[in-house]
Formats: structure tokens, sequence, C-alpha cells
């Protein structure tokens, strides 16, 4: 078996679109309507840990809202197996952990680190109560950081609590005729701050997550998909060379960079949560 290719910053796992907050500006899309999940498939990605290795970036589940997925617990253990000694988070706006039966135990027995990412101030209140109820309100202060703070419950998992009420520019435009922006690829690039995200969807490799979400996203509104975003081609096992990884992961700018913004400020995000009715209708809809 050949050696494995190895990613520092790691993987994203993307397993939902549907989220219960919508944020302007979201590279999830999930303030327009997205709905869909992927199911983890031990087979696919069983092949996927034999030709790749994480590094101190470890792996993270994402989504839109990881915690909303009926399966969390597979993907959780699923992976684990897989890369059982790499650094693993499930990033999350936190705002469901409390209702995420038995995520607390899961996170410490299979070594999770929980990224909460709070969008807004006006859900502080509640997303502190939250976090008492899913780790049982036993936890101490480790590390004070300029955007936030980490703690550590009771049961060993750290919980890296982050201020993040601020982002870059979505690739659309205009949200009305989902316009993309047409810049220079090299300039956009020099202003992303995700240029290295990788995001494994569906047992493919995209350079960045907007880009691996939408086409999916744009064929779901029954828009045209532009060709720029057709001419991609994610890595799959079926195209996998470490010739292939280094050029699509590594090799810096690609002209799909040119559907982004080059604004070098972040932009604030105006983030509310979904109403239950559309919480569950989106989900209804995902599953």
């Amino acid at each position: 078996m050949s050696k494995p290719f190895y990613l520092e910053r790691g993987v994203a796992f993307y397993i939902t679109n549907v989220c219960n907050l919508t944020c302007s500006e979201c590279q999830s899309f999930s303030n327009y309507s997205f709905k869909g999940l992927y199911e983890f498939n031990y087979d696919l990605y069983s092949q996927w840990s034999e030709k790749l290795a994480f590094g101190k970036g470890g792996f993270a589940i994402v989504g839109g809202e990881p915690t909303l997925h009926p399966r969390l617990k597979e993907w959780m253990i699923g992976l684990r197996k897989l890369w059982p000694d790499s650094p693993a988070e499930i990033a999350t706006n936190g705002t469901y952990l409390h209702k995420c039966k038995d995520l607390h135990k899961l996170c410490a027995d299979y070594n999770y680190k929980l990224d909460i990412a709070v969008h807004a101030k006006h859900f502080r209140h509640d997303l502190a109560k939250n976090i008492i109820k899913a780790v049982g309100g036993n936890c101490r202060i480790e590390k004070f950081h300029d955007d936030g703070l980490s703690l550590r419950t009771n049961l060993g998992v750290h919980l890296r609590i982050k201020n993040y009420e601020y982002h870059h520019k979505s690739m659309i435009k205009n949200s009305e005729t989902f316009e993309f922006h047409d810049n220079n690829p090299v300039e956009a690039y020099n202003k992303c701050p995700v240029k290295n995200c990788y995001h494994m969807v569906d047992g493919k490799i995209y350079k960045c997550g907007p880009l691996a979400r939408i086409e999916d996203f744009l064929e779901q509104h029954k828009k045209e998909v532009p060709k720029l975003i057709k001419e991609y081609t994610p890595v799959t096992l079926d195209n996998i060379s470490n010739d292939l990884l280094k050029m699509s992961l590594t090799g810096g700018v690609i002209k799909q960079c040119s559907l982004c913004s080059v604004q070098n400020e972040n932009v604030y995000y105006v983030a509310q949560l979904k109403n239950s009715y559309q919480l569950k209708t989106r989900s209804k809809e995902a599953s």
C-alpha cells in the first residue's frame, strides 16, 4: 500500500445542509432554503483512510449545523475508527447542543472537541444555558482568548467558545438573482480566509467549502449552474494521486476563486434563529 497523502490542515467532513440559524453571508448558504444531508458510508471512507493522513489540523464534522443530523453518532464513531489518532472536533453554533442526545458522552468516549461559534450577541445568554445543560454544568475555564475562551468539562471534553460575528462575504453577490462575483482570481485568493479549508462532501474533496456545495444549492433553487462551477473537478477515489492532491489542494489559486469577493474587511453577520416550524420542515425534507 502506498504511503498516505499528508494534509497538515486536515479536512472538514460536511454532513448536512440543514441549519437552525439564518446568518447573512453564510458560507454554507443556510440563510436560504437549503435541504439535504449525507450518510456515513464506512466502506467509502475506509478507502479514504488508506490514502489520507491528517496533521495537527485533524478533521472536523461540519454543516449546516451538524448537531441537527439525526445520525451524527454514526459519523462520530465511524470517523474516529478510521482516523483513531487524529485531533477531531465538531464545529457547531451551540444552540442545539442540549437537545443532541448523549453528545457530551460521545465526545468524551471518542475524543472530540466542541468548537462553538457564537454568531450573535443576542444568543449569548441562551447559548450559555444550553451549553451548561449539554455538559451537566460541571466545567472549568482553561484559557481566555482574544475572541473567546476554552473550557474543560468533568468528562474531559474541550469546549472552544469563540465570537464569530464577522466573516468574509459570501460568493453570492446578489441574493435575488444569485449573481456571483467576477474578480481577479489571484486577488480573491489572497483575500480569502478559507483558502485552505478542504471539505469532504459525499466522498469527494473540494478545495473550499462554498465551492463544495454551491452546485447542489443552485440546482435545488432551479438556477442555472455557471460553466465555471461545472468545470471544477473535486478529488475522488477514482482520480486520486499524490500529484493531483498536491495540485488540487495545496496548489494555490484556481480559476473558480474569481467567483468570490476581494473585500479585505470581514462583514457583520445578521443572525437569527429559525422558528420551530421552519426547522421541523427543513429537517423532514432532509431526512
